[in-house]
C-alpha cells in the first residue's frame, strides 16, 4: 500500500470515494444528504482546498486502485486557549472493499505526521454518532470526545 499526499490530477478519483463516503452517511442524519451536483461542488471544494498550504490530503493505493484518503488542515485558532495550535481531519474514508485492512490507520498515522511538522498540538475531528464504526476506529487511535455537536434544522429543504 503507497500513502502519498494528493495531486490536482487524482481529484476525479477522489470525488468518487468522497461521494462513496456520503452515501454511506445519508441514512445517519438528514445533515449528511447531498445536492444532485455533488460530484461538481466536490470537485471545487478539493481543488481549493488542494491549493491551500494548510490543508493536504493524503491518499492510500495500491497498483490498481485508489483504496481511500484522509483531508487534513492545520490553524491556529483562539491564542486565549492552551491548545491552540489544531490539526483537523475533514473527511476519512476508505472504500468499502478495502475497509479492515489497516489503510484507515495508515492514513492517519501519515496525517499525524504531518500535523507534527506542523507543530500542532491537538487533532480534532467529527464522527457521525450513528457510524460505530468510525466510533471505534478513531477511539482505538487514541481519541476521546471533548464536545457533542448538535444540529436544528431552520428550514426544511428536502420535500
Amino acid at each position: 500500500m503507497n500513502i502519498r499526499e494528493a495531486l490536482i490530477e487524482d481529484i476525479p478519483k477522489m470525488v468518487k470515494l468522497w461521494v462513496e463516503l456520503m452515501n454511506y452517511h445519508k441514512d445517519h442524519h438528514m445533515v449528511f444528504i447531498a445536492k444532485d451536483n455533488v460530484e461538481d461542488l466536490i470537485g471545487e471544494d478539493m481543488m481549493n482546498r488542494i491549493e491551500n498550504t494548510k490543508t493536504r490530503y493524503f491518499l492510500a493505493e495500491n497498483e490498481k486502485d485508489l483504496c481511500g484518503f484522509i483531508s487534513c488542515s492545520f490553524r491556529i485558532v483562539q491564542e486565549l486557549m492552551v491548545y491552540n495550535r489544531r490539526g483537523y481531519i475533514a473527511e476519512t474514508v476508505v472504500s468499502e472493499k478495502y475497509r479492515g485492512q489497516g489503510i484507515g490507520k495508515l492514513l492517519f498515522e501519515r496525517a499525524q505526521r504531518w500535523f507534527e511538522e506542523e507543530d500542532a498540538d491537538h487533532i480534532e475531528l467529527q464522527v457521525s454518532l450513528k457510524n460505530n464504526g468510525a466510533m471505534n476506529f478513531w477511539g482505538n487511535q487514541g481519541f476521546e470526545g471533548s464536545t457533542q455537536h448538535m444540529v436544528k434544522f431552520l428550514k426544511k429543504k428536502i420535500d
